[in-house]
């Protein structure tokens, strides 16, 4: 009789430890593949403040936040020789997630268009990238 009560313990031990495992691999995976958040200018920290007019010049260096009216504005560098990545993040609906756009290089240079504005690609370094705003 013990020897098969030992084999129910064993067996519902085991058939707990499998289901606390199979919840932990399926809360991280609900956490790993969420939307990312933004690396952006938290409350309180310092963001370049909006100073741009159509027909006026924008410098956006890498990796820092530059405030356009009611979005903010992150160039994280190019990806490869033809393209380049800026992140959007509109603080209005979640200041914690952005909208990654990945231009080409070339068509940027006749002008492209974020969250209703136009931009036209001037220059682009490694440092950063300018821009006319209009």
């Amino acid at each position: 009789m013990q020897n098969n009560f030992g084999k129910q313990v064993l067996g519902l031990v085991g058939l707990t430890t499998a289901g606390l495992m199979l919840f932990a691999g399926l809360f991280y995976m609900a956490n790993h593949f969420q939307p990312g958040t933004a690396n952006v200018a938290q409350a309180g920290e310092r963001v370049q403040k909006d100073t741009t007019r159509p027909g006026r010049h924008l410098y956006l260096r890498v990796d820092k936040t530059s405030r356009l009216e009611n979005t903010w504005l992150t160039y994280r560098g190019k990806i490869d020789a033809d393209h380049f990545v800026i992140d959007v993040t509109i603080p209005d609906l979640d200041p914690q997630v952005y909208y990654s756009h990945k231009l080409k290089i070339t068509d940027a240079r006749d002008g492209f268009v974020l969250v209703g504005r136009t931009y036209r690609l001037l220059g682009i370094q490694k440092a950063g990238i300018r821009l006319e705003n209009g």
